[in-house]
């Protein structure tokens, strides 16, 4: 997506006791329906075979950030070491098409319906991997769904936008604990023994947290790591009173390839995560239905945590920014 928005990030005082009150409330009102949701959508029978093994508590590994600035690790799919990027927006893990002509896999009798930022939707096949190892994580019977890259590539001079073979999605992350890390451009998986203040995230079909606003709100929003920019829905702009400026049409680069949308531009808003107060000078609005019978208040990027690192803790129901 380009625009011209910036986003700064700052420490700031932890929250009040009213404001963890607030997220309190707000995580027990959606934590037990969104967990539901989470479940139905792992009982799938396209993952029905799979297996999750974590054969150590943690590792690290090398992350590099590709042309358009979002985040790849090696991952071995069949024995293969392939570049994947890590997307907690993507519900479903992908390999683009001419991947497959490296990797043995299995063709299913199955098809998923992938939908882009712009709303464009498409039927997509599905393949299975037997093994697959991201770090010392071992997932058998892993599916992917197959996208064709061609999607991706600049109009004349067929340049690959993509420096990578796929997605590793959040039906993966979803079950781990892990760091991103923009200092020393590593992954890592990580335990914990704090006890943390507050639970202020909740691993549903797609990665939710809660934050704060300026007037001492408490708002449901997505992570998005394979997204650089941020963006909000507009019911939450309304309800905020937020203004804005104008009308644009950017180019969006999805899991459909380059497309313009259209989209409104919203003048400013700080929001704060815990301890962390996140400044958008410039966010744009985007789709947020993306969960079952809720509606999100926006979408957070990866620029959230540029120059720092980012946790989320799944099993504890905790994210913070370092």
């Amino acid at each position: 997506m380009i625009v011209n928005a910036k986003t700064r990030v700052e420490k700031t005082n932890t929250y009040s006791t009213r404001e963890k009150e607030a997220v309190k409330k707000t995580f027990e009102l959606y934590e037990s329906e969104l967990m539901e949701s989470k479940k139905r959508f792992d009982q799938r029978d396209i993952f029905k075979e799979r297996k999750i093994v974590k054969h150590t508590p943690t590792f690290t590994m090398k992350m590099k950030q590709d042309k358009v600035g979002l985040y790849v690790c090696q991952v071995v799919v069949q024995g293969t070491s392939l570049s994947l990027l890590i997307d907690t927006g993507a519900q479903c893990s992908v390999l683009f098409e001419s991947t497959l002509s490296k990797v043995k896999v299995k063709e299913i009798d199955h098809t998923m319906e992938m939908g882009s930022f712009g709303g464009k939707r498409e039927k997509a096949k599905s393949v299975v991997a037997k093994q697959v190892f991201f770090g010392t994580v071992e997932i058998t019977n892993q599916p992917f769904i197959i996208i064709d890259d061609k999607h991706f590539r600049l109009p004349l001079i067929g340049i690959n936008m993509m420096d990578f073979d796929g997605i590793l999605g959040w039906d993966v992350l979803s079950h781990l604990d892990f760091e991103l890390d923009d200092v020393n451009k590593t992954f890592s998986l990580i335990t914990s023994t704090e006890t943390f203040p507050i639970q202020n995230f909740i691993p549903a079909a797609f990665p939710t947290l809660i934050v704060m606003d300026s007037n001492q709100r408490a708002s449901v929003f997505g992570f998005d790591s394979g997204a650089r920019e941020s963006w909000l829905g507009e019911s939450y702009i309304e309800m905020s009173e937020l203004g804005i400026i104008t009308n644009i049409k950017p180019l969006s680069m999805g899991v459909h390839g380059m497309e313009r949308v259209e989209t409104k531009l919203v003048d400013y808003l700080q929001l704060y995560l815990y301890d962390t107060r996140m400044v958008f000078d410039k966010i744009i609005t985007g789709p947020v239905n993306i969960i079952e019978n809720l509606e999100l208040s926006g979408v957070l990027g990866n620029r959230i945590f540029k120059g720092r690192k980012l946790q989320i803790y799944s099993s504890k129901r905790f994210m913070r920014i370092l």
